[in-house]
Formats: structure tokens, C-alpha cells, sequence
């Protein structure tokens, strides 16, 4: 069929049919670019919404990979920062955002940064600030660190934004004002292997606060105002290895609050005001190799408060105010290794204190207020402390000059370490104001045939002893002559010539003191008239007994 001008109908249908097709494409190209300019502005309604504090897509899964094709590619291939309204790049350190963050590496643009370290300057920055919007542009961050600078303020942790990062293996965060950490406060990243939270003014700690981090090794929430920490704060982390809760204000521990630390080998509560230690606070913590307890309030530490710590290798107690130690305290640490009790206010050691620590090579006991160290209390010890690796410290106490030390000099003769000699040379005691010979023995009663506390010091010895002076033979090079009542090193006398009053010998055989022997438990028999009594009794007794004898 043909039209008038010659022109067949059908060629018409043809070029129309075309025209229509042409048009219909560019319309799908308009609406295209429209739809994709519509989802990169996530300002709009359009785009991503946020409600009850996180971010929830609102444009179903076609503009959810959209999204993500935007992030990877358009805002890689387009400038260092979008159209105005639309996200800026995290790392485009633009001045008008709330955050400035340097990326590593810096080529960001062609390669997708693996670690930010950002300051936030402004004071008003809400959870629902669009500003953290621009972390979608680098999703695949593996390091983290925020820093509040002075004239910034950050109260929470922007844990919306921590969920989007799900690379994320290592987050700091310093100098915020967070009073507290909420349950799931890090979004159960499963990759996260490092907390750092330290100087944030962190209060509380609630139930579940770190938990599902399969991953995680160490949590630092040292220098912040933590007074409480949930039961149930740290809950399924299998791999945790350290924690540091030290510089805070904690008095006390909830029981079994660290039963499910598995794998726990470093943990820190120096610094806080802890006074009472329980053995249900180290529930659980049978691999642990290092517990430091420094300076607290703690002023007594009772039986096996320590016997679920089988693994301990380092332990320290100083700079509190422990003034007692049960005998029984340290059973358990069969592995112990070092053992600091500096600076405590300890005036006696239990006989066999160390007894559940075998493999001890380090014990300081210095600036104590110890009367004495017998060597019952450091038998355990002595191998160790002869080999070449020990270390023993008893300086700065008030000990007293007499037998019962004389262990130190042959400890000092065969230690095969030379600093452990050193610091044994260190060692000082007092000599006490020096009696007569009168005051021990009551008088004319000491020629009744009592053993004198010093009959085994040659005369002039014994005679010296009575006078405010005394020469004791501490060197041969030397004469020195030592105040009674002053300090003087332990090691510049003669081991010797140590007073040993007799109330001081105790029994070789049996493990008990002499207050628990029978009628020796009595101390009123020890004052020179009763003694001078008892030894008249005494000889009234034998006498009657050979004139008894005799005559049968």
C-alpha cells in the first residue's frame, strides 16, 4: 500500500516505531541518573533515615546495593568531597566537619583506606550527626582511633557507626566524658581484637558491655572513674588475653565477675581503692601468669585467697596497707615466681607463710615495719634464693639485731648471686639499749647454774656488752664502734656475737611456736625472780631425790 506521494504506509509505521523507542530510552537514562543522585544524597527521604539512635536503610535491597556501589566506586571516581548535601568523604579532612581524620594509606581516593586516626574539635556532636554519615564512605577500616581535642565533646560511644565497620579490628577512644558503658556498646563486631578506652570518665560498666567479640585479646579502660562493673559485663570473650583496669576508683569485685576470662594471662587493678580480696573474685582465672594489685587499701589478706590462680607466676601487693598475712594465704601458687609485699605495714611473718610457694625467686618485703625474718619463714626459699636468678629485699624495716637473723650471713656466703649479696649487705637492724647482767639473770640468782643467754661469748665480750657501747668484731680492718639503739648493717657484725636471749630459741623439732608447748605457753615463769624460784625448786627436788636414792 501506498500514501498520495508516494510514500508506503508501512515505511511511516517504521520511522515512527523508531522515534518511540528512541524517546522511551532517554526517559530510562533521565529517570536512571535521577534515581542514582537521589541515593548518593542520603540526606534526603530517599536515601538512609535514622531512627531510635542507628541508621536503617528505607529504599529495600536495589538501593541498599546501590549504596554500596556508590561507596566503592562513585565516590572513589568522582572528587575528594560530593556535591553539596550529599556525604563527605571521612578522609577528606574538610573544614566544615565536626571530625578531621588522617587515613592511611592516604591515597584514598584509589584505595580504600585501612586506618583512620581522627579529632573531634566540635562540642555539639549528637549520635544522629550527619557527620558520621561519612564513615559509609570507608567501610572497609580495620584501625580506629577518636581523640576528643579540648574544645570537642563526646559523651557516648557512636556504636551505630562502630556496626557499620565490620573490617574493624582495633578502636581507641580518649578523652571523652562517658559515664557509661551500655549493653552491646560495640555492636558484637566479631573481628574486634583491641578495646582501648582509656581517660574517658567511664563510670559503669552494665551487663553485657563487651560481649560476642570471639576475637578480642585486650581491653584497656585504665585512668577513667569506674566505681561499679556489671557481674556479667564480660560475656563470651574466649580469647581475651589481657585487661587493664587500673587508675580507677573500684573498692570492691563481684564475685565470679571474671569466670568466663578463660584465657586471661595479664590483669590490672592497680591504683583503685580495693580493700577486701575474696577467692570468688578469681573464679576462673586459672591461666592467669601476671595480677597486679598495687596500691589499694587492702590491710589483710586471708586463706587461699589465691588457690584458683594455679597458673600465677608474678604477683604484686605493694603500696597497701597490709598489716597481716594468714599463713595459708599464698597456698596454692605452686608456680609463683615473683612476690612484691614492698611497702605494707607488715610487723610479723606466720612461720610458714611461703611454704605454698616453692618456686619463688623474688620477694621484696622492704619498707615493711618487720621486727624480725626467721629462717622458718624463708626455708622454703633458701634453694632458690641460692641460685643465681633470686632476689631477696628487706631493706627499710625496723628489725632487731639477733639470732634470729643469722641465716642472712650464711645466705650471703652461698648465694652464687652477686646483686642478691649486694642487697643482703644492705640490710640494717637496730640494737636494742644493752642490759646488764642483772637484768637477765635477777641478781645474786645467776649463780644459782642457769645458762646465760651469752655464756658462749668470750669475757670480754659478755663485759662489753653491758656498756652504752659495744665492739662486736665486724670487720677485721675495722674497729667500729656501734650506739646501742641505732641502726648498724646487719652483715658488719658477727653473726657469733648476736644476742640470744633464750626466750628466743625456739625448738628444732617441733613446727610449733613455744607459747604452744604445754606449761611454756605460761610467759609469767620467764621474769628472773620466777626463774630463780623455779631453778631452787628445782635443786630441792634432785637433792631430795639422790638422799631417796642413796638410802634404797
Amino acid at each position: 500500500m501506498t500514501s498520495r506521494g508516494g510514500i508506503s504506509l508501512s515505511s511511516v509505521l517504521q520511522q515512527t516505531f523508531l522515534l518511540l523507542i528512541l524517546f522511551g530510552v532517554n526517559v530510562i537514562n533521565v529517570e536512571s541518573r535521577a534515581s542514582y543522585n537521589s541515593e548518593l544524597s542520603l540526606g534526603s527521604s530517599s536515601g538512609s533515615s535514622m531512627s531510635g539512635g542507628s541508621y536503617t536503610s528505607t529504599g529495600g535491597s536495589k538501593k541498599q546495593k546501590s549504596l554500596k556501589h556508590s561507596n566503592n566506586v562513585g565516590i572513589a571516581e568522582a572528587s575528594t568531597t560530593i556535591t553539596t548535601g550529599s556525604i563527605m568523604n571521612l578522609c577528606s579532612k574538610d573544614r566544615d566537619m565536626k571530625l578531621v581524620c588522617h587515613c592511611s594509606p592516604e591515597d584514598y581516593v584509589h584505595i580504600k583506606a585501612t586506618k583512620a586516626d581522627c579529632w573531634i574539635f566540635h562540642d555539639d556532636f549528637p549520635r544522629k550527626d550527619p557527620n558520621w554519615l561519612a564513615f559509609h564512605t570507608q567501610v572497609y577500616l580495620d584501625h580506629l582511633k577518636l581523640t576528643v581535642q579540648r574544645t570537642g565533646h563526646l559523651t557516648y560511644i557512636p556504636t551505630d557507626v562502630i556496626g557499620t565497620l565490620k573490617h574493624l579490628k582495633s578502636l581507641s577512644i580518649e578523652y571523652g566524658v562517658i559515664s557509661e558503658l551500655n549493653s552491646y556498646a560495640f555492636a558484637n563486631l566479631t573481628q574486634l581484637r583491641s578495646v582501648s578506652l582509656p581517660k574517658n570518665q567511664i563510670r559503669v560498666l552494665y551487663q553485657f558491655a563487651f560481649a560476642n567479640h570471639p576475637d578480642l585479646e585486650e581491653i584497656n579502660l585504665e585512668q577513667n572513674q569506674i566505681i561499679d562493673i556489671d557481674r556479667h559485663a564480660f560475656v563470651d570473650l574466649p580469647n581475651l588475653q589481657k585487661l587493664n583496669l587500673a587508675h580507677n576508683n573500684l573498692t570492691t569485685m563481684h564475685d565470679d565477675v571474671f569466670s568466663e576470662l578463660r584465657k586471661l594471662i595479664d590483669l590490672r587493678m592497680d591504683s583503685n581503692q580495693i580493700s577486701v580480696l575474696t577467692r570468688e573474685m578469681f573464679k576462673g582465672l586459672g591461666n592467669l601468669k601476671s595480677l597486679r594489685i598495687s596500691n589499694n587499701n587492702i590491710n589483710f589478706i586471708g586463706d587461699t585467697v589465691f588457690a584458683e590462680l594455679w597458673g600465677l607466676s608474678e604477683l604484686e601487693l605493694d603500696n597497701n596497707n597490709i598489716e597481716k598475712i594468714s599463713e595459708r594465704a599464698f597456698d596454692g601458687l605452686n608456680v609463683l615466681r615473683t612476690l612484691n609485699l614492698a611497702n605494707n605495714k607488715l610487723t610479723y611473718l606466720e612461720r610458714g607463710i611461703f611454704t605454698g610457694t616453692p618456686a619463688l625467686v623474688l620477694l621484696d618485703l622492704s619498707h615493711n615495719r618487720l621486727e624480725t625474718v626467721t629462717q622458718y619463714n624463708v626455708q622454703p626459699l633458701l634453694d632458690n634464693l641460692v641460685n643465681a636468678t633470686s632476689v631477696l629485699e628487706l631493706t627499710g624495716n625496723q628489725l632487731t639485731c639477733d639470732c634470729r637473723l643469722r641465716w642472712v650471713f650464711n645466705l650471703s656466703k652461698n648465694t652464687k648471686n652477686e646483686d642478691l649479696r649486694e642487697s643482703l649487705h644492705r640490710i640494717q637492724c637496730v640494737l636494742e639499749p644493752k642490759p646488764t647482767h642483772l637484768d637477765y639473770f635477777g641478781g645474786s640468782s645467776s649463780n644459782l647454774g642457769m645458762k646465760k643467754p651469752f655464756s658462749h661469748l668470750p669475757d670480754n665480750d659478755l663485759d662489753d656488752y653491758t656498756y652504752e657501747e659495744t665492739n662486736y668484731g665486724a670487720d677485721d680492718n675495722t674497729n667500729t664502734r656501734i650506739a646501742s639503739g641505732k641502726l648498724t648493717g646487719l652483715l658488719k657484725l658477727r653473726s657469733e656475737n648476736l644476742p640470744c636471749p633464750q626466750e628466743l630459741i625456739e625448738p628444732t623439732e617441733l613446727p610449733l611456736q613455744r607459747e604452744s608447748i604445754g606449761f611454756m605457753g605460761d610467759l609469767s615463769w620467764r621474769s628472773s625472780g620466777n626463774r630463780a624460784i623455779l631453778e631452787v625448786t628445782l635443786m630441792f627436788v634432785s637433792a631430795v631425790y639422790f638422799v631417796v636414792v642413796s638410802r634404797f
